[in-house]
Protein backbone atom coordinates (compact mmCIF):
# COMPACT_ATOMS: atom_id res chain seq x y z
CA UNK A 1 0.00 0.00 0.00
CA UNK A 2 0.92 3.36 -1.03
CA UNK A 3 0.12 7.15 -1.76
CA UNK A 4 2.46 8.54 -4.45
CA UNK A 5 2.83 12.21 -3.64
CA UNK A 6 2.43 12.34 -0.11
CA UNK A 7 4.91 12.54 2.82
CA UNK A 8 3.74 11.88 6.19
CA UNK A 9 5.63 13.70 8.96
CA UNK A 10 3.81 12.40 11.85
CA UNK A 11 1.15 10.16 12.48
CA UNK A 12 -0.36 10.30 15.87
CA UNK A 13 -4.11 8.91 17.27
CA UNK A 14 -6.24 11.05 18.64
CA UNK A 15 -6.50 10.75 22.56
CA UNK A 16 -9.14 8.71 23.41
CA UNK A 17 -11.11 9.54 26.79
CA UNK A 18 -12.22 7.68 29.67
CA UNK A 19 -15.65 9.03 28.88
CA UNK A 20 -15.82 8.47 25.13
CA UNK A 21 -19.08 6.52 24.21
CA UNK A 22 -18.69 3.28 22.41
CA UNK A 23 -21.82 2.19 20.32
CA UNK A 24 -22.01 -0.14 17.20
CA UNK A 25 -18.76 -1.29 15.53
CA UNK A 26 -15.32 -0.89 15.94
CA UNK A 27 -12.11 -1.41 14.12
CA UNK A 28 -9.67 -3.45 16.55
CA UNK A 29 -6.16 -3.54 15.09
CA UNK A 30 -5.13 -6.84 13.60
CA UNK A 31 -2.19 -7.38 16.41
CA UNK A 32 -4.08 -6.06 19.22
CA UNK A 33 -3.75 -7.88 22.93
CA UNK A 34 -7.10 -9.29 23.13
CA UNK A 35 -7.89 -10.20 27.44
CA UNK A 36 -10.12 -13.07 28.37
CA UNK A 37 -11.17 -10.34 31.23
CA UNK A 38 -11.35 -6.92 31.70
CA UNK A 39 -8.29 -6.39 34.11
CA UNK A 40 -4.43 -6.35 33.24
CA UNK A 41 -3.83 -9.54 35.22
CA UNK A 42 -6.13 -11.33 33.03
CA UNK A 43 -5.21 -14.03 30.31
CA UNK A 44 -4.11 -12.58 27.25
CA UNK A 45 -3.88 -13.97 23.24
CA UNK A 46 -3.24 -12.34 19.77
CA UNK A 47 -4.25 -13.46 16.19
CA UNK A 48 -1.65 -11.64 14.65
CA UNK A 49 1.35 -9.80 13.93
CA UNK A 50 2.08 -6.92 12.07
CA UNK A 51 5.29 -6.48 9.87
CA UNK A 52 4.61 -2.85 9.82
CA UNK A 53 3.85 -0.25 12.10
CA UNK A 54 -0.01 1.11 11.94
CA UNK A 55 0.96 3.84 10.83
CA UNK A 56 2.26 2.02 7.51
CA UNK A 57 -1.11 -0.02 7.62
CA UNK A 58 -4.10 1.35 8.04
CA UNK A 59 -5.87 -1.59 6.92
CA UNK A 60 -4.73 -3.68 8.81
CA UNK A 61 -7.65 -3.73 11.14
CA UNK A 62 -10.77 -6.04 11.67
CA UNK A 63 -14.01 -5.02 12.75
CA UNK A 64 -16.15 -6.51 16.19
CA UNK A 65 -19.45 -5.56 17.34
CA UNK A 66 -19.12 -3.72 21.47
CA UNK A 67 -21.02 -5.12 24.10
CA UNK A 68 -19.99 -2.85 26.80
CA UNK A 69 -16.80 -1.18 28.69
CA UNK A 70 -15.46 -1.29 31.75
CA UNK A 71 -13.28 1.58 32.00
CA UNK A 72 -10.25 1.56 29.92
CA UNK A 73 -11.36 -2.14 28.29
CA UNK A 74 -14.34 -2.46 25.22
CA UNK A 75 -15.69 -5.64 25.95
CA UNK A 76 -16.16 -6.69 21.80
CA UNK A 77 -17.63 -9.76 20.45
CA UNK A 78 -16.54 -11.07 16.34
CA UNK A 79 -18.89 -9.97 13.75
CA UNK A 80 -19.82 -12.44 10.27
CA UNK A 81 -19.03 -9.99 8.05
CA UNK A 82 -15.91 -7.93 7.01
CA UNK A 83 -17.92 -4.66 7.05
CA UNK A 84 -15.63 -2.15 5.29
CA UNK A 85 -12.28 -3.94 5.92
CA UNK A 86 -11.46 -7.31 4.26
CA UNK A 87 -10.23 -9.25 6.97
CA UNK A 88 -12.68 -10.42 10.58
CA UNK A 89 -11.42 -12.23 13.34
CA UNK A 90 -12.45 -15.73 13.86
CA UNK A 91 -11.98 -19.04 15.41
CA UNK A 92 -13.80 -22.49 15.45
CA UNK A 93 -17.21 -23.36 14.04
CA UNK A 94 -17.89 -25.25 17.44
CA UNK A 95 -17.33 -21.69 18.99
CA UNK A 96 -20.40 -18.91 18.95
CA UNK A 97 -20.70 -15.78 20.25
CA UNK A 98 -17.06 -14.91 21.70
CA UNK A 99 -16.29 -12.46 23.52
CA UNK A 100 -13.20 -10.69 24.29
CA UNK A 101 -12.03 -7.84 26.24
CA UNK A 102 -9.42 -5.03 24.16
CA UNK A 103 -8.31 -1.91 25.30
CA UNK A 104 -9.00 1.58 24.01
CA UNK A 105 -5.74 2.26 22.73
CA UNK A 106 -6.23 -0.96 20.55
CA UNK A 107 -8.72 0.64 18.27
CA UNK A 108 -8.44 2.24 14.96
CA UNK A 109 -9.79 5.48 13.90
CA UNK A 110 -12.95 5.00 11.33
CA UNK A 111 -14.90 7.30 9.04
CA UNK A 112 -18.35 7.48 11.26
CA UNK A 113 -20.23 9.86 8.57
CA UNK A 114 -20.46 9.29 4.49
CA UNK A 115 -18.24 10.88 2.82
CA UNK A 116 -17.82 11.85 -1.04
CA UNK A 117 -16.23 14.37 -3.28
CA UNK A 118 -15.73 15.04 -7.43
CA UNK A 119 -12.81 16.78 -8.81
CA UNK A 120 -12.80 18.96 -11.30
CA UNK A 121 -10.74 16.58 -13.61
CA UNK A 122 -13.85 14.49 -13.80
CA UNK A 123 -12.35 11.74 -10.71
CA UNK A 124 -14.77 11.06 -7.28
CA UNK A 125 -14.60 9.45 -4.51
CA UNK A 126 -17.12 8.39 -2.21
CA UNK A 127 -17.01 6.50 1.25
CA UNK A 128 -19.41 4.39 4.00
CA UNK A 129 -18.75 4.51 7.87
CA UNK A 130 -16.59 1.97 8.80
CA UNK A 131 -13.40 2.83 6.56
CA UNK A 132 -10.21 2.74 8.32
CA UNK A 133 -8.59 5.66 8.90
CA UNK A 134 -5.28 6.66 9.74
CA UNK A 135 -3.97 10.76 10.45
CA UNK A 136 -1.75 12.19 8.25
CA UNK A 137 -1.86 15.66 9.79
CA UNK A 138 -3.38 18.92 8.74
CA UNK A 139 -6.64 17.59 8.49
CA UNK A 140 -5.58 14.94 5.64
CA UNK A 141 -6.05 11.29 6.26
CA UNK A 142 -5.37 8.28 4.36
CA UNK A 143 -8.12 6.18 4.25
CA UNK A 144 -7.43 2.33 3.41
CA UNK A 145 -9.10 0.70 0.65
CA UNK A 146 -8.12 -2.62 -0.81
CA UNK A 147 -5.03 -2.56 -2.31
CA UNK A 148 -3.75 0.92 -1.19
CA UNK A 149 -4.65 3.93 0.12
CA UNK A 150 -6.38 7.67 -0.60
CA UNK A 151 -5.41 10.60 0.89
CA UNK A 152 -8.61 13.19 1.66
CA UNK A 153 -9.22 15.72 3.72
CA UNK A 154 -12.35 15.57 6.44
CA UNK A 155 -13.83 17.22 8.87
CA UNK A 156 -13.23 16.12 12.37
CA UNK A 157 -17.16 15.20 12.93
CA UNK A 158 -16.19 12.37 10.29
CA UNK A 159 -14.09 10.76 12.33
CA UNK A 160 -14.44 8.74 15.35
CA UNK A 161 -13.67 4.86 17.10
CA UNK A 162 -16.98 3.35 16.46
CA UNK A 163 -19.50 3.31 13.47
CA UNK A 164 -23.20 2.52 12.91
CA UNK A 165 -22.97 -0.48 10.56
CA UNK A 166 -24.41 0.67 6.93
CA UNK A 167 -27.09 -1.06 5.99
CA UNK A 168 -27.35 0.27 2.91
CA UNK A 169 -27.28 -2.76 -0.10
CA UNK A 170 -24.31 -2.45 -2.46
CA UNK A 171 -25.33 -1.96 -5.91
CA UNK A 172 -23.34 -4.69 -8.10
CA UNK A 173 -22.31 -2.86 -10.92
CA UNK A 174 -22.90 -5.88 -14.12
CA UNK A 175 -20.33 -5.76 -16.76
CA UNK A 176 -19.02 -8.24 -19.27
CA UNK A 177 -15.58 -7.19 -19.44
CA UNK A 178 -13.23 -5.86 -16.71
CA UNK A 179 -10.06 -3.59 -17.09
CA UNK A 180 -6.37 -3.82 -14.78
CA UNK A 181 -3.28 -1.70 -14.91
CA UNK A 182 -0.17 -2.98 -14.13
CA UNK A 183 0.89 -3.03 -10.60
CA UNK A 184 2.38 0.22 -9.18
CA UNK A 185 0.82 1.85 -11.97
CA UNK A 186 -0.34 5.84 -10.62
CA UNK A 187 -3.76 6.76 -11.07
CA UNK A 188 -5.26 10.09 -10.17
CA UNK A 189 -7.70 11.08 -8.13
CA UNK A 190 -8.29 14.78 -8.25
CA UNK A 191 -4.48 16.28 -8.27
CA UNK A 192 -3.41 13.22 -5.65
CA UNK A 193 -1.91 10.13 -7.55
CA UNK A 194 -2.38 6.70 -5.62
CA UNK A 195 -1.91 3.20 -6.69
CA UNK A 196 -4.31 0.42 -6.41
CA UNK A 197 -2.59 -2.89 -5.82
CA UNK A 198 -4.83 -5.99 -7.43
CA UNK A 199 -7.90 -4.11 -8.32
CA UNK A 200 -10.28 -4.70 -11.34
CA UNK A 201 -12.30 -1.89 -12.56
CA UNK A 202 -15.80 -2.60 -13.63
CA UNK A 203 -16.01 0.38 -16.80
CA UNK A 204 -13.70 2.20 -18.75
CA UNK A 205 -13.79 5.27 -20.58
CA UNK A 206 -10.98 6.60 -22.80
CA UNK A 207 -10.24 9.66 -22.83
CA UNK A 208 -7.05 10.21 -25.43
CA UNK A 209 -3.86 9.25 -23.58
CA UNK A 210 -5.70 8.90 -20.34
CA UNK A 211 -9.18 6.63 -19.34
CA UNK A 212 -11.39 6.84 -16.67
CA UNK A 213 -11.54 3.86 -14.74
CA UNK A 214 -14.35 2.61 -11.90
CA UNK A 215 -13.75 0.77 -9.46
CA UNK A 216 -16.38 -0.57 -6.98
CA UNK A 217 -16.54 -2.28 -3.84
CA UNK A 218 -19.03 -2.43 -0.62
CA UNK A 219 -17.86 0.54 0.70
CA UNK A 220 -15.57 2.40 -1.88
CA UNK A 221 -16.25 3.87 -4.78
CA UNK A 222 -13.58 5.07 -7.20
CA UNK A 223 -13.71 6.86 -10.64
CA UNK A 224 -10.01 7.70 -11.14
CA UNK A 225 -7.59 8.39 -14.39
CA UNK A 226 -5.35 5.74 -15.42
CA UNK A 227 -2.52 6.39 -18.51
CA UNK A 228 -4.48 4.87 -21.40
CA UNK A 229 -1.81 2.72 -22.97
CA UNK A 230 -1.67 0.95 -18.83
CA UNK A 231 -5.39 0.01 -19.31
CA UNK A 232 -5.71 -4.13 -20.13
CA UNK A 233 -9.61 -5.78 -20.74
CA UNK A 234 -9.65 -9.33 -19.19
CA UNK A 235 -11.82 -12.03 -19.94
CA UNK A 236 -14.45 -13.64 -17.42
CA UNK A 237 -12.18 -16.15 -15.23
CA UNK A 238 -12.78 -19.93 -16.14
CA UNK A 239 -14.76 -21.44 -12.94
CA UNK A 240 -13.88 -24.64 -12.26
CA UNK A 241 -15.97 -27.00 -9.17
CA UNK A 242 -13.74 -29.53 -7.22
CA UNK A 243 -16.22 -32.00 -6.19
CA UNK A 244 -15.02 -33.74 -3.10
CA UNK A 245 -16.48 -36.77 -1.78
CA UNK A 246 -16.32 -38.90 1.68
CA UNK A 247 -15.68 -42.58 2.23
CA UNK A 248 -19.15 -42.64 4.09
CA UNK A 249 -17.13 -45.38 6.52
CA UNK A 250 -19.36 -45.56 9.60
CA UNK A 251 -17.82 -46.98 12.90
CA UNK A 252 -18.92 -47.13 16.41
CA UNK A 253 -17.64 -44.90 18.28
CA UNK A 254 -18.19 -42.92 22.00
CA UNK A 255 -18.51 -39.82 22.62
CA UNK A 256 -17.79 -37.47 25.39
CA UNK A 257 -19.33 -33.61 24.04
CA UNK A 258 -20.72 -30.08 25.43
CA UNK A 259 -23.88 -30.19 24.11
CA UNK A 260 -24.77 -26.78 21.26
CA UNK A 261 -25.78 -23.78 23.39
CA UNK A 262 -24.11 -24.57 26.27
CA UNK A 263 -22.73 -21.06 28.37
CA UNK A 264 -18.68 -21.41 27.92
CA UNK A 265 -16.61 -19.37 30.48
CA UNK A 266 -13.12 -18.65 31.36
CA UNK A 267 -11.48 -20.77 33.70
CA UNK A 268 -12.39 -18.31 35.87
CA UNK A 269 -16.06 -18.00 35.85
CA UNK A 270 -16.64 -15.45 33.55
CA UNK A 271 -18.88 -16.30 30.60
CA UNK A 272 -17.13 -15.48 26.90
CA UNK A 273 -18.96 -17.58 24.39
CA UNK A 274 -21.26 -20.11 23.87
CA UNK A 275 -21.14 -24.18 22.28
CA UNK A 276 -21.86 -23.38 18.62
CA UNK A 277 -22.14 -27.02 18.11
CA UNK A 278 -21.62 -30.04 20.27
CA UNK A 279 -17.79 -30.13 21.55
CA UNK A 280 -16.37 -33.16 21.27
CA UNK A 281 -13.85 -34.18 24.17
CA UNK A 282 -11.04 -36.04 23.61
CA UNK A 283 -11.51 -37.94 27.10
CA UNK A 284 -14.49 -37.44 29.99
CA UNK A 285 -13.77 -34.77 32.46
CA UNK A 286 -12.09 -35.14 35.53
CA UNK A 287 -13.17 -32.32 37.93
CA UNK A 288 -16.01 -29.86 37.99
CA UNK A 289 -15.32 -28.23 34.91
CA UNK A 290 -14.26 -29.44 31.01
CA UNK A 291 -12.21 -27.27 29.22
CA UNK A 292 -10.91 -26.71 25.61
CA UNK A 293 -8.67 -24.39 23.75
CA UNK A 294 -9.64 -22.69 20.09
CA UNK A 295 -7.59 -21.49 17.89
CA UNK A 296 -8.26 -17.22 17.41
CA UNK A 297 -6.95 -16.05 14.21
CA UNK A 298 -7.91 -13.47 11.61
CA UNK A 299 -8.76 -14.26 8.23
CA UNK A 300 -8.05 -12.01 5.47
CA UNK A 301 -10.74 -12.18 2.68
CA UNK A 302 -9.32 -14.09 -0.61
CA UNK A 303 -6.00 -15.10 1.45
CA UNK A 304 -5.17 -17.16 4.19
CA UNK A 305 -5.26 -16.66 8.06
CA UNK A 306 -2.87 -14.59 9.81
CA UNK A 307 -1.27 -15.89 12.59
CA UNK A 308 1.16 -14.54 15.43
CA UNK A 309 4.90 -14.48 15.88
CA UNK A 310 4.47 -15.59 19.51
CA UNK A 311 2.21 -18.31 19.52
CA UNK A 312 -0.51 -17.40 21.64
CA UNK A 313 -3.36 -17.39 19.98
CA UNK A 314 -5.61 -19.47 21.59
CA UNK A 315 -8.29 -19.49 23.96
CA UNK A 316 -9.51 -21.42 26.64
CA UNK A 317 -13.60 -22.08 27.50
CA UNK A 318 -15.44 -24.11 30.15
CA UNK A 319 -18.53 -25.75 30.71
CA UNK A 320 -19.91 -27.50 33.95
CA UNK A 321 -18.89 -31.37 34.09
CA UNK A 322 -22.19 -31.53 34.81
CA UNK A 323 -23.66 -30.18 31.08
CA UNK A 324 -21.27 -33.07 29.19
CA UNK A 325 -23.03 -35.63 27.52
CA UNK A 326 -21.44 -39.52 27.19
CA UNK A 327 -23.09 -41.42 23.70
CA UNK A 328 -22.23 -44.46 22.12
CA UNK A 329 -23.37 -43.96 17.94
CA UNK A 330 -22.05 -44.86 14.89
CA UNK A 331 -20.60 -41.69 13.03
CA UNK A 332 -19.25 -40.93 9.50
CA UNK A 333 -16.00 -39.59 9.12
CA UNK A 334 -18.43 -36.19 8.04
CA UNK A 335 -19.92 -36.25 11.26
CA UNK A 336 -21.45 -32.87 12.03
CA UNK A 337 -19.02 -32.01 14.82
CA UNK A 338 -15.72 -30.60 16.10
CA UNK A 339 -12.50 -33.48 16.47
CA UNK A 340 -9.33 -32.65 16.60
CA UNK A 341 -8.60 -29.16 16.76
Amino acid sequence: MKVIGWFVLALCVPAYADSETLRGNVLVWQDATFYIEPTDEAATLHAASLAAPHADSPGAVVPMHVVATTGDFVEVEAVSSDDCAWAHLTTSDDLARLHLFVKRAALAPVLVEPYAHDYPNGTKIALRPGVPLVPAGDGKFLAAVRGGTIAIELPTTAVGHAYAPDKTKTVTAISDREYTVPAKTALALGDTQLVLEGQRAFASEPHGATTLLSFRSRCVALDVMAPTKAVKAIDDDEASIAMGGGNGVLALREHDFIPAGTPLATPSGRTIAAAGKPIYLSAPPRGKTACVDRHVSVDVDGGEALAPTEGDDRVRVCASAGRVVHERMRSSASANGATGR
